[in-house]
């Protein structure tokens, strides 16, 4: 009898992934990616640059290395247990995060995010938007939205939309380089002008805008917005703990957020080493500060400011390291 040996030709091989931006030219955008982050943003009205996605017609590919040209819709499909891990595998359609860097020339319109169930049954079976966001920069005196002022009820909020003074029941504060303000479904918010963030995300494009300052969009026209759908699922409670959080300053590993949605790490290296692991799931990585490099059992890669990379579980063991100052963000799910 002749024994046949099927090879494997569909083995996957770990190593950090880099995906091409997708860039989004909106009418608050503007020039900071480039000047700022050095990417390559094709106009001046750039407001968003999604490093890695999977929604709709935006699925990010891969830039470079063993799976250059390949989708991330892709890879997760064809190498599910590789890329997101044992523990999630079972539970996760598709790619579970969306990471994006935002230039905020101009304030963000006031929105309001649903949550899975809401989304589930009105926009065609997504998901719910739960976001954090890390400060990357921000001019003197800049300020965000989250929440409404203490005491506001449904009705007064309602109230004030109508007569296009909803600003006066908003609660806005000042941020600076370092915070980081989770935002969960329900919360109205708004980013103020002169802000650059990162933001980790559900994968989800789910936004009802309820207030856009009386501006024209792109085209001339008024934006759309979403009042009705933003009135079922806004949440008018009293904000539970702090509005914003703020990054130590020293080196080391702090976790800023962790919900039932996504998890946030700020990872600060001061010319040292962290030592990271995956395997029970995947991990992203965001550079918002320096320079340094990502070493693994297959070989190395280095990284700037502005650089992301999506750290598939299969990868194992893997250290970041830093001649100067660095900082890195790492966000998972639990």
């Amino acid at each position: 009898m002749r024994f046949v040996n099927f090879q494997r030709f569909d083995v996957f091989k770990p190593e950090p992934i880099r995906f091409r931006e997708i860039y989004k030219e909106v009418v608050w955008g503007g020039t900071r990616l480039r000047t700022l982050l050095g990417k390559a943003t094709p106009g001046d009205k750039i407001g968003e640059s999604w490093e890695i996605a999977d929604v709709g017609k935006d699925t990010s590919v891969v830039a470079e290395g063993e799976y250059a040209g390949e989708t991330l819709r892709a890879l997760c499909e064809k190498y599910p247990r590789e890329i997101l891990g044992a523990a999630l595998v079972k539970h996760r359609a598709r790619f579970p995060l969306l990471l994006k860097f935002i230039d905020a020339n101009d304030t963000l319109s006031v929105q309001v995010h649903p949550d899975d169930a809401y989304a589930h049954k009105h926009e065609k079976g997504s998901c719910g938007k739960t976001e954090a966001w890390y400060i990357v920069a921000a001019e003197a005196g800049a300020r965000l939205i989250k929440g409404l002022k203490a005491g506001t009820k449904k009705a007064e909020f309602e109230r004030l939309l109508a007569a296009g003074r909803v600003e006066e029941c908003l609660n806005s504060f000042e941020v600076a380089p370092g915070d980081v303000i989770p935002i969960m479904a329900g919360t109205v918010h708004a980013i103020g002008a002169g802000i650059v963030l990162v933001e980790i995300q559900q994968t989800s494009d789910a936004t009802y805008r309820v207030y856009d300052w009386g501006r024209m969009g792109l085209d001339g026209k008024p934006r759309q917005m979403h009042i009705e759908k933003a009135r079922d699922v806004i949440d008018c409670s009293p904000l539970e703990g702090l509005a914003k959080l703020a990054a130590k300053s020293g080196a080391g590993a702090q976790r800023m957020v962790e919900c039932e949605k996504l998890c946030l790490d700020v990872i600060t290296l001061e010319g040292g080493l962290h030592k990271g692991a995956t395997g029970e799931r995947f991990e992203i990585l965001c550079a918002v500060e320096g320079a340094g490099s990502i070493a693994w059992s297959g070989g190395g890669m280095k990284f700037k400011a502005g650089g992301s990379l999506l750290i598939p579980a299969a990868l194992g063991e893997y250290s970041i390291k830093s001649g100067g100052r660095c900082r890195v963000l790492r966000s998972t799910v639990p």
